[in-house]
């Protein structure tokens, strides 16, 4: 494999160091699957990384590991110099996964609420809302899920008239 580039900074986001990650078996399957092999990358501070590839090619596994989900098979990684998945690295980094389970007549509010309860936040703490303002949420926290979805039938006229 050829040597990675790794750009050198003094505020790393994220760093990857010879990570590997192969699937454990599965039923039927007789050979372990390996979704990333030896992968190195080097991410500054305020950077905004696109990670493209086709199907199978270890992308969401890859969003899994830097949040935590799964462990590499062989490998280290940081997150602003924390490990993956502490609440810590939690904060600094966000992963939406291609297929949520949500209920989707739960209103943004009490996904917020349940969201806080896990991290043990205020959803009224100072933080929260600041969130909130910044990402113009607020109009939306009283709106069921399906009406928020881009991919739902069921949109707010507004979101209607962008379509």
């Amino acid at each position: 494999m050829s040597e990675a580039l790794s750009i050198v900074t003094d505020s790393t986001a994220f760093e990857l160091s010879a990570v590997q990650y192969q699937y454990p078996v599965s039923r039927g399957r007789q050979v372990r699957p390996l979704a990333l092999d030896e992968l190195s990358l080097t991410v500054p501070k305020g950077q905004i990384v696109s990670i493209l590839g086709a199907n199978g090619s270890g992308k969401s596994t890859l969003g899994k590991l830097l949040v935590g989900l799964i462990s590499p098979t062989k490998g280290s990684m940081t997150i602003a110099g924390l490990s993956p998945g502490s609440k810590g690295a939690r904060w600094q980094i966000g992963y939406v996964p291609q297929e949520l389970t949500l209920d989707p007549d739960q209103k943004g509010e009490e996904l917020l609420a349940l969201f806080c309860r896990l991290e043990k936040v205020s959803a009224s703490s100072p933080h929260v809302v600041q969130i909130i303002q910044d990402l113009k949420l607020g109009d939306h926290l009283l709106k069921p899920l399906k009406a928020c979805s881009g991919r739902s039938e069921e949109h707010t006229p507004e979101l209607q008239s962008r379509l």
